[in-house]
């Protein structure tokens, strides 16, 4: 069942904090509607996980970064659940080869000390339950996952095009919808008012 929301990877997160973004992505986040964005758990994960990072080397940076994403989280995005099927698409993906580097950490040759949390995978199979298309600036990642399990839709707004077409029916545009007050119950739904991704 397709969806109105579109996933935002943590890319497209990460991006809109730094001082200086893409301006195609800045420019495609502000045409994007609030009403739009959906911002799954591991994205939260992700960012939080990145900014501790960070404290260790630069406590004034996460500090800052800190304050940006509290301020983001209390804005109103809706969150997809994480449910049973979410988690038997993880499953299948965790079990094919091809996609098993996602979740294996670096050779032992390699400096790399990063853990490796299988993040693109949880997000793309969490939009795939959900059939909400994913928007990135990383799609060759999530073109290897699509290879073995169909995306809903993936967007790149650098080059502003579909990489995976979305649903039938699938727009930007917001559609006047009589069970906007249901949505706006979801328990799924973080409120605060609308997202605006810029510290």
């Amino acid at each position: 069942m397709a969806s109105k929301y579109i996933v935002l990877d943590t890319c497209i997160i990460s991006e809109a904090q730094k001082p200086r973004p893409r301006p195609e992505v800045s420019a495609w986040l502000r045409r994007l509607p609030p009403s739009k964005v959906a911002i799954p758990f591991q994205v939260i994960f992700e960012v939080s996980h990145g900014i501790r990072l960070v404290e260790k080397a630069n406590p004034g940076k996460a500090r800052q970064l800190s304050e940006w994403f509290k301020e983001l989280l209390a804005h109103n995005f809706f969150m997809p659940e994480l449910t049973c099927e979410v988690a038997d698409i993880m499953a299948a993906m965790a079990t094919t080869g091809a996609l098993r580097n996602y979740w294996l950490g670096a050779p032992e040759h390699e400096k790399s000390k990063r853990l490796k949390f299988g993040s693109d995978p949880i997000i793309a199979a969490t939009a795939i339950a959900h059939g909400m298309p994913i928007a990135t600036v990383d799609a060759r990642d999530y073109m290897l996952i699509h290879r073995y399990f169909p995306l809903p839709g993936l967007y790149d707004p650098v080059v502003g095009e579909w990489v995976v077409d979305p649903a039938s029916g699938w727009s930007f545009e917001v559609e006047d919808d009589p069970e906007v007050s249901a949505v706006d119950h979801n328990p799924n739904r973080m409120t605060g008012g609308v997202v605006r991704l810029r510290a």
